[in-house]
């Protein structure tokens, strides 16, 4: 396992605290990174060269484009595993929840508002991720 693997256990062990003693702001944002971590270390373990194209064919400069990161990798795995190249029905839709994760992220840490209920936090963000990382972990890219 590497360090970034390492880093995104730790993430998702502060979640499940977080979740636990109802910090859920906290939680959607370390379960979120939990997955995106993983995410990129997929990629720098197996389909580097492949991420490289991916972004030279878009015209895409990377280090120019640090806020848009998280949109690229996510578009570049869910481009990766299709529905015609996996045995997992619908995962295109399922790794397409990632893109409401994020959004929750962000809503979780920088709006002004908080979830306050268990209710809320499972209905708008927990039910998305746990379909998303049960498909990560199909895939490998989340064990």
């Amino acid at each position: 396992m590497n360090q970034l693997q390492l880093k995104a256990q730790d993430n998702r062990l502060v979640a499940v605290y977080c979740e636990n003693n109802k910090y859920y702001d906290v939680a959607v944002s370390r379960y979120y990174y939990y997955l995106y971590e993983n995410i990129i270390s997929y990629i720098e373990n197996n389909l580097k060269k492949d991420f490289e194209d991916y972004c030279n064919n878009k015209g895409i400069d990377m280090p120019k484009n640090e806020p848009a990161s998280h949109k690229i990798l996510v578009n570049f795995i869910i481009e990766n595993f299709n529905d015609s190249n996996t045995k997992i029905a619908g995962v295109k839709a399922k790794l397409g929840y990632i893109h409401n994760l994020r959004r929750s992220r962000n809503n979780a840490d920088y709006d002004n508002t908080k979830i306050l209920y268990l209710k809320d936090f499972l209905s708008f963000f927990k039910e998305k991720f746990n379909v998303v990382e049960n498909t990560l972990k199909q895939l490998n890219i989340v064990s």
